[in-house]
Order: C-alpha cells, then sequence, then structure tokens
C-alpha cells in the first residue's frame, strides 16, 4: 500500500502509511504572527467548539460570484516542526436539514486578528451569538494524519435564512487513534461519508498499529459516529476488550460492520427521515451490505451489480436524487465485466427504504454502462480509440482510507441518470468520461474535461488558460442535479505557471465548457482574520494515484439552497455548495504562516425580493409573521439590515422593504 503525496512534506511519511484523521479550525491567525492557533485533536477542553466563519465573495472566470471561506484546520501536529497534520480524505453530506430548532446555543465571532478559538494561542473572541435554530444545516467531516495517529473530526453546520454567507459551526471531535500526544495508537481511522445530521461514516482497522499492543481493534471495522450526541468530556478511541471491538463513547458510536477478515471499503451513508442513519458498505467480495448496527446489518450481495457487470471496484457513490426511481437514493460504482478485465464500465442502482427501521433494499434494476470506443465531445476531442482506456481511480490506498466516491451520480434537467468518472487513455491521458442514461440500454456517452481542453472567461468567452501541463492530471468529478461536472485539475494559464484549479464543467448547448472556480495562487482576505491568504495547493495527488484528500464525489452538496434555487445548469446557483481539501498560507504581519485547511465554497443569495423572509418565493403575510417570530427570539435571522445585531431597526427596515414592491 502506497501513501498519497499531497504536498512537499508529505513525503516524509509517504512509504509508512496511508490514513486519517483532522481538527477543525476556522478563519483565524494566532495572537502572536509566526505561531500556530491549530487545535490538538487531543486536548478535552477543545473536544467541541462553536464558532462563526464569515465567507468573502470571490468571482469565478465567468464573472460570477461565489462564497469561500476556511472551515477546516487540520490537527496540531504532534511534531513541532509542523504547524499541523496533513489532511486525508474529506466529506460534506449530499443534502440539507432545513428549519432546524434546539436550545439557545452560542456561537464566538471576531472580526481581529488574532482572535480565536484556541484558548492558549489566540486571544478571546470579541463577540457571541446566541443561536436556536438553523433555515439550513448541513454536515462536515475530515480526517488528516502524521507519521502513525490519525483522528476524525466533524461539524455541524448552519445557516440563517437572511444570509448564506454566514456559517455556524459546531466542530466536534468524533475519535482519536490514540488518548495523547505520546499516547498509543490503537486503530487507524478513515472516513467516509456524513449526512445532514451530523451522521459520520467511518472506516477502522489496525494497520500500522503495534502488534504488541494488546487492546488495538480487530480485523476490519465500519462505524457510525453521531456528532450531535458525542460526550465530548471524553475522547472517543476505537480498542478491543476481550476479543470485541469498542468505542469509549459507546452511545454516540454504533459498530456497522466488526472485526471482519474481508477487507471493507470506506462506507458511504443514507439518512431515512424520521428514522435514523444507515451505513453503504462494499467489500472486496462485491458485496453492497447495509445498516445501522451489525444487528440489522443486511446483506444485499451482487444485486446492485446491472447484467454483464460482474464486480465492483473503489467506495460506493451515494446520491438522494432518485434518477432510476426508488424513495431513499442512488449507489454508483466503477465496475467490470469479467475478473481479471478491464476496470471500463459504471454501476447505479436505485435503493428503496422498506418497513421503518429497516435498512434499504435494493429499490430499482441496476444499470450498467461501458465506456465505448471511441467516446468523443462536440469540440472534436476522441479517446479510447483503441478500447485501451479504463478508470484507474481505484487503485492504491484509496478503497482504505477514501475519499469516497470515484464515480460523480445526479441527473439532468430531464430528470435523466447522470455518471461521470475519471478514465486514462495510454495516448490521450486523463478525461472525465460522463454518461446520461435515458432509459434502461439507451445510454449517451460524451467528455466533460480532457488534455488541452479550454478553460474560458464566459460561455462563450475568450480562453484565459488550457487543461496543459502537458500532462493533465484530473480529479475524480461530482455531478449536480442539473448535470454539472466538478473537478479538480492541474491547468496552464495563459500568463502565468502550471497550476491546479477547481472547475465547473457547465453543461451548454454546444457541450461542457469549463469555468474556474478556485485556483492556486489566489489571494483572499479573510473576513473574521483580517488577514489576507493565498491558495497555496489543491489536494490532488501523489507520484502514482490519486490523494486520499483529493476531490470526490462525497464533496459536494447537491441540494440547492432555498434562497438559491435555480434550473438553469449555467447558473451558478446549481449548486448547494462544495468543500476543496488546500493548503492555505495566511500573511499574518509580514509573517507566512502555512495551515493544511478544508475550503468552503457556496452560491450567493438569489435574487429573492428582501421582504420574503421564509423564502418561499412569494412576499405574503406569513412573512411578517416568521420575521417576528424571529425577533422575539433574538435568532442572528432577524438582523435583517445585517448591522450584526438584532434591534428594533430591524423591524423598520423589515416593514420598509415589505410594503416596497420587488421589480
Amino acid at each position: 500500500m502506497k501513501m498519497i503525496c499531497n504536498n512537499p512534506r508529505a513525503a516524509a511519511v509517504a512509504t509508512v502509511l496511508a490514513i486519517a484523521g483532522t481538527s477543525f479550525g476556522q478563519d483565524s491567525v494566532p495572537s502572536a504572527a509566526g505561531g500556530n492557533d491549530a487545535l490538538s485533536a487531543y486536548d478535552l477542553p477543545v473536544q467541541q467548539r462553536r464558532y462563526v466563519v464569515d465567507l468573502q465573495t470571490i468571482t469565478t472566470s465567468w464573472g460570477n460570484e461565489l462564497l469561500v471561506g476556511p472551515i477546516i484546520k487540520a490537527s496540531r501536529d504532534i511534531d513541532p516542526s509542523f504547524k499541523t497534520q496533513i489532511l486525508g480524505a474529506s466529506a460534506v453530506s449530499p443534502s440539507l436539514s432545513l428549519n432546524t430548532a434546539f436550545a439557545s446555543r452560542g456561537f464566538s465571532r471576531w472580526t481581529a486578528a488574532g482572535q480565536g478559538v484556541n484558548p492558549s494561542f489566540n486571544t478571546a473572541p470579541a463577540m457571541s451569538e446566541s443561536v436556536t435554530g438553523f433555515a439550513t444545516q448541513f454536515g462536515v467531516v475530515a480526517s488528516d494524519f502524521s507519521l502513525n495517529p490519525t483522528n476524525i473530526l466533524g461539524a455541524i453546520i448552519g445557516r440563517s435564512s437572511s444570509s448564506l454567507s454566514r456559517l455556524y459551526v459546531e466542530r466536534t471531535v468524533a475519535a482519536v487513534s490514540r488518548v495523547s500526544t505520546v499516547g498509543v495508537d490503537t486503530s487507524t481511522l478513515s472516513l467516509g461519508a456524513v449526512d445532514a445530521l451530523g451522521n459520520a461514516f467511518i472506516r477502522a482497522d489496525n494497520f500500522n498499529t503495534l502488534p504488541t499492543t494488546t487492546n488495538r481493534v480487530l480485523g476490519d471495522n465500519v462505524a457510525r459516529i453521531a456528532l450531535a450526541s458525542r460526550n465530548t468530556a471524553a475522547r472517543n478511541q476505537f480498542t478491543s476488550v476481550s476479543g470485541n471491538n469498542t468505542a469509549t463513547d459507546a452511545p454516540a458510536t454504533a459498530f456497522i460492520v466488526s472485526n471482519e477478515a474481508t477487507p471493507t471499503n470506506v462506507p458511504s451513508g443514507v439518512l431515512q427521515p424520521g428514522v435514523g442513519a444507515f451505513g453503504l458498505v462494499f467489500d472486496f467480495t462485491n458485496r453492497l451490505r447495509v445498516g445501522s448496527t451489525t444487528a440489522n446489518l443486511s446483506n444485499l450481495g451482487a444485486a446492485h451489480l446491472a447484467p454483464g457487470i460482474t464486480g465492483h471496484r473503489g467506495n460506493p457513490s451515494f446520491s438522494p436524487l432518485l434518477p432510476l426511481g426508488g424513495n431513499a437514493g442512488t449507489v454508483a460504482t466503477l465496475g467490470f465485466a469479467s475478473a481479471g478485465g478491464k476496470v471500463n464500465a459504471l454501476d447505479a442502482v436505485g435503493l428503496n427504504f422498506g418497513n421503518a427501521g429497516a435498512p434499504p433494499v435494493i429499490g430499482a434494476s441496476p444499470r450498467g454502462m461501458t465506456l465505448p470506443s471511441p467516446i468523443s465531445s462536440p469540440d472534436g476531442f476522441s479517446a479510447n480509440a483503441s478500447g485501451d482506456a479504463t478508470f484507474r481511480q481505484y487503485l492504491s490506498q484509496v478503497p482504505f482510507r477514501g475519499g469516497n466516491g470515484l464515480v460523480g451520480v445526479g441527473q439532468n434537467t430531464g430528470g435523466n441518470l447522470v455518471l461521470a468518472a475519471t478514465a486514462n487513455d495510454p495516448t490521450q491521458g486523463d478525461f472525465i468520461a460522463v454518461a446520461t442514461s435515458i432509459s434502461a440500454g439507451v445510454t449517451n456517452w460524451t467528455v466533460a474535461a480532457h488534455q488541452n481542453q479550454p478553460v474560458l472567461d464566459g460561455p462563450n468567452g475568450a480562453a484565459i488558460g488550457a487543461l496543459d501541463t502537458p500532462s493533465t492530471t484530473i480529479s475524480a468529478p461530482a455531478v449536480d442535479r442539473l448535470g454539472n461536472v466538478y473537478f479538480v485539475a492541474t491547468w496552464k494559464p495563459n500568463l502565468a505557471p502550471v497550476a491546479t484549479g477547481l472547475f465547473k464543467a457547465v453543461t451548454t448547448p454546444s457541450g461542457f465548457k469549463l469555468e474556474l472556480l478556485l485556483t492556486t495562487g489566489q489571494a483572499i482576505s479573510g473576513v473574521n482574520s483580517l488577514r489576507t491568504y493565498t491558495i497555496t495547493s489543491l489536494a490532488l495527488s501523489d507520484s502514482d494515484s490519486m490523494a486520499s484528500g483529493a476531490f470526490h464525489h462525497q464533496q459536494l452538496i447537491q441540494e440547492q439552497a432555498p434562497t438559491a434555487l435555480t434550473g438553469d445548469p449555467m447558473n451558478i446557483r446549481a449548486f448547494g455548495g462544495a468543500i476543496v481539501n488546500t493548503v492555505i498560507t495566511y500573511n499574518n504581519g509580514g509573517i507566512n504562516e502555512n495551515y493544511e485547511a478544508v475550503l468552503f465554497l457556496g452560491p450567493t443569495e438569489g435574487e429573492l425580493c428582501p421582504a420574503d423572509f421564509n423564502a418561499s418565493g412569494a412576499v405574503s403575510v406569513q412573512d411578517i409573521f416568521d420575521f417576528l417570530s424571529a425577533y422575539f427570539l433574538n435568532s442572528p435571522s432577524a438582523d435583517f439590515n445585517h448591522s450584526g445585531g438584532v434591534s428594533v431597526q430591524d423591524i423598520f427596515d423589515f416593514l420598509s422593504a415589505y410594503f416596497t414592491p420587488c421589480v
């Protein structure tokens, strides 16, 4: 097994392990320039922190506005020579939870350099906001690693109905492989996926632990950790006791697969409304298994594979969309037709929720699609002429360490299933193949991204560069609900050195066209830290495979924000948001401070009438009732004029907007 080298420092541990873990951070710098305010995964006082991340507005190459901000800094490294550990896989929930309510919680907020939530290296935040609910909520998990330790953190992140630019982050240490910087590792932890309620799905084994460790975990394991239920007065460590695997915080942790000899991939998950979360597990005998605990784990065998596809490869991709029918979602995977044969097929199946509390079952006939020879795009690109192109990103450590998954699964405006995956042609290099399944046996293929494809400054604009390095490396793709494809790749700007960018391959009447969303070398002003940070690198690959921290399907929110709805694939609001693993470099008073970090990108608010407080699409008396309810609860959503506080002036400003017709 080989380790991913996302950055130069990763080479120091590359031959040792391929693992995961993390610590959430925020837009902050230490109070002493040149210091380090990353949080330790082992400190009990910071097992949970609540804080605000205010997002900055940036502009894409097509002139569209996006909101961006760092929501995760990797864990403080146990080696003081480095600020943070190395980010492994990360994931975001594909769906949103709407209109959640809870007892009042305080979230720290600051707009000054040096302030933050690390009590040892930041000065105290200047403000705190009390919140009693979120209009929209999603989950995020991330992983990081050093030479031996691994940790998993998660966050439940909410937004008010009045603004998409402010994130309320409840960061929780989900699990650790050791209990202190000098402790003994009892497991290697990786992920996985997360749902909108904060149920994290992870994998654990004893790789890279000492055989003499008597309480190290046994076999292969898949577990679900409920972030909202974590007892943060204690660290959550996976161990074995008398031959049985367990976790320190057992009430918040459920084993779905425990102590198995059959190798298991990193899992995905599905949330049944009103019932709970179920894991979706692939193993190396081509089985799909689903369940919430070992007691109700259901073996669906190979029923997820379409006729002609005899095996899967890589990790499961899950989407809550239902282009194949069913009522639970869609699972997709790479596939092959014969043992030892080429991995040149895509497979998808719909899932159904059965009885309440029971695991999902196969709810629609699976569909399989084999890469055609040749495959071409409207711009003249053609590949696989000799039939030797294959999907290869399942190789190396990815099945055990993530990310998840390798197949982008979504739909187009017509409701048809859209699958995308990155293939490699020995002559043409990496390209993203896209299959649109019209019906069983009827598939349209095209290419979303390829070598030498121009990156444009508008839908019909001029090229600002191209995917040409001259050997472009392309991550796994994600697909939104309107058929657009998102990925990270190397590219060559016209007037700058080779860079790495996050792209949206936009569905247009004349084929996919590339919009640059974010690139290395880009400088962004932190709203909270009042310091500029530069995107130093975007996680992508090592010497011979995809990095576990590279972009994958589970890093896209497919559900659009209620205040930013669109049915136009070319609209920047076609997706609900995305996360990407980066190295960011703060300029803190002239001193560079480098952190591994997870960056959130999301759309700005839609063109709603300001008085449409409940985002229903129309202004009515109900908006008055909903605004006043928020006002008397002192909810941040009642800060109608964005002054930073709720006051009677917000009532006057809301009523003024209510009685002013929108044009």
